[in-house]
C-alpha cells in the first residue's frame, strides 16, 4: 500500500492507544469489524470515507482533528502540484473537501 495509507492507519493505531482501547474496543466503538479495524492500521487496505468517519465519530473527533497531524513525506514528488492541490483543496467547504476524498477514492479505485 501507499505512504498515505500507513500513515492513516499509524494514526488511527495512535490515538487508539492513547485511550488505552483494544482493537476491539474501537471496533466496537465504530461498528466495524476488528479484523477490517486491524488491516486499516497496519496499512493493508485503503480506508473508505465512511469507515474514517466513524473511527473519528468513535474517538469523538472531527476528520480535521484526525487528520490534522498527517504529514506525508513528498520526496521525490512534484511540490508544486501538491502544493496547489492542497491549497485549493483548503479553501472548499467542508462538505466539499468530503466530496474530494470521495473522487479520490474513486480515482484510485478505477486506476487500480
Amino acid at each position: 500500500m501507499n505512504d498515505i495509507v500507513k500513515l492513516v492507519g499509524e494514526r488511527i493505531r495512535n490515538l487508539r492507544n492513547e485511550r488505552n482501547w483494544s482493537q476491539e474496543e474501537l471496533a466496537h466503538r465504530a461498528n466495524m469489524h476488528r479484523s477490517h479495524l486491524g488491516e486499516i492500521e497496519r496499512g493493508e487496505t485503503s480506508v473508505t470515507v465512511e469507515s474514517i468517519a466513524k473511527i473519528a465519530g468513535a474517538f469523538e473527533m472531527t476528520l480535521e482533528e484526525v487528520f490534522k497531524h498527517l504529514q506525508p513525506s513528498f520526496e521525490n514528488k512534484d511540490n508544486t502540484t501538491l502544493t496547489l492541490l492542497m491549497n485549493r483543496i483548503n479553501n472548499l467547504s467542508t462538505d466539499n473537501q468530503k466530496t474530494m476524498l470521495d473522487l479520490i477514492d474513486l480515482l484510485q479505485h478505477w486506476k487500480a
